[in-house]
């Protein structure tokens, strides 16, 4: 897990970033494998977890950075259920 954020509508939100090289065939999705969700939803579980009070609605997303192009956000890329 790379940032936890919170949005305009208080939702928290888990963001993974995956960095590919400029002119790449891959566009970051196929490093998003099940078990890197299961990871990443893990972890989130762990972080609420320390939290006190009420857990907050969350999602995760995704960010493609590749040198050269714009950025590609995957809003709410994958729920807690994988």
């Amino acid at each position: 897990m790379d940032l936890v954020c919170v949005d305009e509508n208080h939702v928290v939100v888990f963001v993974e970033v995956k960095t590919r090289r400029a002119g790449g065939l891959d566009d970051g999705s196929a490093a998003l494998t099940a078990a890197k969700r299961q990871r990443l939803t893990r972890a989130a579980g762990l972080w609420l977890a320390g939290r006190s009070g009420p857990s907050p609605a969350c999602r995760f997303d995704v960010v493609l950075v590749q040198p050269g192009a714009a950025l590609r956000h995957w809003r709410g890329a994958f729920d807690a259920s994988g």
